[in-house]
């Protein structure tokens, strides 16, 4: 073995050591195996929402959620969507999948990392096999895969779809949002007001007074009826509060005027997701379900200006919301940490389901805390964009770790107990022993880390177009 096909392996082996296992078969004892609804809001910080402590934000359902539910302080996904999406739905970090920033899929093992459904377990993939009905609305490019395959694991779909890839003889009648800065980008169909969907592999007919976002929460309000027997998932991967390709954000039917694709803010259509959120609660309710389902609520990555993209905790930090009367603890807000990798074994974990022996995942189940039975979680949490990382605990907070981002050495910060993520005290250059030791912890920690070799000849092409990349991720 060459010495660094050797040092990769061993690499690997000490952080399959150091990873949190998946403790199975721990959530509340019960006849009937939940349901979950799971909803990803897209581009949209913790900081949005009033449980979270914005005093303007019209948040009323998802902060009933959390009061009466476990809101988590922090959470983090990644800075940016595509690596997100697949660390939420593998619960597999990227040195695993080869997901570390939309412009950089480095293959694993000879393993295109952008059919991640084909490659690795999801747990859409294994809740069907155990059993469960699922269906997914929103964005398609959650999916991983090739639709209607069974990698992809979903037995229904309401998704937006471009006008170039609808089925056979459709035709698409509506607008288009103009297309991404990137090379040879199409122009993108509308995914918000007269929308480009496709519903169980049929073009949906839409007109200028549909709003793609409330079509998605019909659709799933209409599957948990037929499946209300369950056990199933539903998996909401809405586009709000994404802005359009051509700039801006849609007017949202919460600004009470004629919708556009132009026009709206971020407060209404924050709001307006939160209103869907109150629908799909009642549908549960007025079926008799919400003592069974469990209901997750994140986003992908922190907002705009204030995040995406950043190697920080301003970019990685997003709300995560879980409720059900019937499974889940009250606990309200909490500064218990968790991390994207969690929610695949907490969602496996509560449906009593299994992986195969000897397949590893980076989460640790959260149902022994959300039920009560742990007062713990983990004791670090871990994120990452393209070639830089960050990693915290409770107090300490190391962000902007990049050999490749002219700032390697990274930013440390004593948070103290806020979790706001603004009132934190830098102490990068400090020498006091307590700041030394540990900074020297949380370095140990992302050493057993495989990551990115800049030095690897396979990869060296791959980082070069990453860097001139139009969304490449900056350091603080």
């Amino acid at each position: 073995m060459k010495r660094r096909e050797f040092l990769r392996a061993a690499g690997a082996a000490a952080a399959a050591a150091l990873m949190p296992r998946l403790v199975m078969g721990q959530s509340a004892p019960a006849a009937r195996r939940p349901n979950f609804v799971v909803i990803l809001a897209d581009d949209i910080g913790a900081g949005h929402y009033g449980c979270y402590g914005n005093a303007k934000a019209r948040t009323p359902h998802l902060d009933a959620l959390a009061r009466t539910g476990v809101m988590f302080r922090t959470c983090w996904a990644t800075p940016m969507c595509g690596p997100s999406r697949t660390l939420l739905a593998t619960g597999r970090y990227a040195w695993r999948t080869g997901v570390y920033h939309n412009s950089l899929a480095i293959p694993v093992g000879g393993k295109n990392p952008g059919d991640f459904a084909s490659t690795h377990l999801t747990f859409a993939r294994v809740l069907k096999q155990a059993g469960y009905a699922t269906a997914i609305a929103g964005k398609i490019m959650s999916l991983g895969g090739r639709l209607g395959s069974d990698e992809v694991a979903f037995d229904e779909h309401c998704i937006h779809h471009e006008s170039f890839t609808l089925p056979d003889g459709s035709k698409f009648d509506g607008p288009s949002e103009g297309a991404y800065h990137v090379p040879n980008a199409k122009p993108i169909a509308s995914r918000y007001w007269h929308p480009c969907l496709v519903r169980n592999g049929k073009a949906v007919k839409t007109g200028p007074r549909d709003f793609a976002q409330d079509i998605h929460t019909d659709f799933l309000i209409d599957f948990a009826r037929r499946h209300k027997d369950g056990p199933f998932l539903a998996y909401f991967t809405t586009d709000f509060v994404h802005g359009i390709a051509g700039g801006g954000l849609p007017t949202s039917p919460a600004a009470g005027r004629p919708g556009k694709n132009t026009g709206g803010n971020v407060d209404d259509c924050n709001s307006y997701l939160d209103v869907l959120v109150g629908r799909i609660v009642k549908a549960l309710d007025e079926l008799h379900l919400r003592e069974d389902t469990i209901i997750l609520f994140t986003s992908d990555n922190g907002d705009g200006p204030h995040g995406k993209t950043w190697a920080t905790e301003q970019g990685a930090r997003v709300p995560m919301i879980v409720n059900c009367p019937g499974r889940v603890k009250p606990r309200g807000a909490t500064n218990a940490l968790t991390d994207f990798a969690d929610v695949m074994p907490t969602l496996v974990d509560f449906a009593k389901a299994d992986v195969p022996k000897g397949y590893e995942l980076d989460g640790r189940s959260l149902a022994p805390f959300l039920t009560g039975q742990s007062n713990t979680t983990r004791e670090w949490i871990y994120s990452y964009i393209g070639t830089a990382r960050m990693i915290r605990d409770g107090r300490w907070l190391l962000e902007g770790v990049d050999p490749l981002g002219g700032k390697g050495g990274g930013r440390m910060y004593d948070c103290g107990e806020d979790r706001s993520g603004h009132r934190y005290r830098e102490v990068t250059g400090s020498t006091e022993p307590e700041v030394q030791a540990a900074r020297r912890r949380l370095g140990e920690i992302l050493a057993k880390i495989p990551h990115i070799d800049p030095h690897d000849a396979s990869t060296a092409t791959r980082l070069a177009n990453y860097k001139k990349a139009p969304y490449r991720h900056q350091v603080r």
